[in-house]
């Protein structure tokens, strides 16, 4: 029964492996210089109706949305639980902005894979929470174009097995984690919080 089992991990292993070992957070910063005249307006978060999700409990699910931790009530869809997640984050994120120049940040999701709970329980030292979306900034009252639309990669290495179990009882949740890191990374990016970009390398998918 053990073997069997470990012939599992071993060939679910095998699946992370094959689909890359190497994350990053990574962004453009925004000269102080430039943003010290801006004041958040709005966030707009697109979460497309295109991007794939399901409720597949294994190890490595290949849909684009992976989000486990939280029920999915009647009535609403994986899709709207992620907007929600990522309009918190990045609003947090851009609310050190103080100026008088207010500006509208586009969002565009086009990943957003937590994992799932089987992983959650059964990995040690992998799995990684893989979040990406596309980030434009625009003046709120003109429109024009500020910065243009690029890509933000907010990958974050997952708590799991023991881990995860003591960052559960101590409060500290999926979402808490990736809403804080999310935030940080638009922090950092607008030039209102330290520069946490980084790249690690660890068995995900």
């Amino acid at each position: 029964m053990r073997t069997g089992r470990n012939t599992i991990v071993a060939a679910a292993l095998t699946v992370l492996v094959g689909c890359g070992v190497s994350w990053e957070t990574s962004y453009e910063p925004i000269a102080q210089e430039v943003t010290q005249d801006w004041a958040l307006g709005s966030v707009n978060v697109d979460v497309p109706l295109s991007l794939s999700a399901g409720e597949a409990n294994v190890f490595a699910p290949s849909t684009d949305i992976v989000w486990q931790e939280e029920l999915l009530p009647v009535g609403t869809t994986r899709h709207a639980q992620v907007d929600e997640i990522m309009t918190e984050a990045i609003t947090r994120g851009a609310s050190g902005l103080n100026g008088t120049r207010p500006i509208d940040l586009n969002v565009e999701v086009t990943r957003f894979h937590a994992i799932s709970d089987y992983a959650r329980v059964r990995l040690v030292d992998e799995g990684v929470h893989d979040i990406k979306f596309l980030l434009e900034i625009v003046d709120a009252e003109t429109g024009e174009v500020l910065v243009p639309e690029a890509e933000i990669r907010t990958d974050l290495a997952a708590f799991v097995g023991q881990e995860s179990i003591d960052a559960l009882a101590a409060g500290i949740t999926q979402r808490i984690r990736i809403t804080d890191h999310v935030a940080a990374s638009i922090a950092g990016l607008l030039g209102t919080g330290p520069d946490n970009r980084n790249t690690f390398r660890r068995f995900g998918r």
